[in-house]
């Protein structure tokens, strides 16, 4: 049995280790996820101003600080292959967390070019109450929804 540590490969204070399982991909290496979370042996009062502060580890995505950078990536890369709740039953997450993740990553993109259309197919459907509906735009050559 091995002496192996995860805490060494996370250097930083005032954070417990909660745990951690290792991942072995043939194609993307070894991926070890972890959770962490607050120690609180340590005071986090400024004695200046007497505020807690909260230190920033630049680990966690800015629009979950719940999840790290590389899971909302992953997340993402998922929802791209599969919808939403079925991302949320393979993590072990709520839908709406998945959700927000992927909803963040599609507004690092920006707006859509719609200069290289071609010929494009609406599709509209009724949600709900108060003339709520969805609507889906597709373009046909490249089978893409835009």
């Amino acid at each position: 049995m091995s002496n192996f540590s995860v805490s060494s490969l996370f250097p930083f204070r005032r954070v417990k280790i909660g745990g951690f399982s290792q991942i072995v991909d043939p194609d993307n290496g070894m991926s070890i996820f972890t959770t962490i979370s607050t120690d609180f042996r340590f005071n986090p009062i400024c004695h200046e101003c007497g505020n807690i502060k909260v230190e920033k580890l630049g680990i966690t995505d800015p629009g979950d600080p719940h999840v790290t950078n590389r899971m909302a990536r992953y997340i993402y890369e998922l929802c791209k292959l599969m919808p939403v709740e079925q991302v949320a039953d393979h993590l072990n997450l709520d839908w709406k967390t998945v959700k927000n993740i992927d909803k963040n990553s599609l507004e690092e993109f920006g707006e859509t070019d719609y200069s290289h259309s071609g010929y494009l197919a609406v599709d509209e459907i009724f949600i709900g109450k108060y003339h709520k509906y969805l609507t889906i735009i597709i373009n046909l050559i490249t089978n893409r929804v835009i």
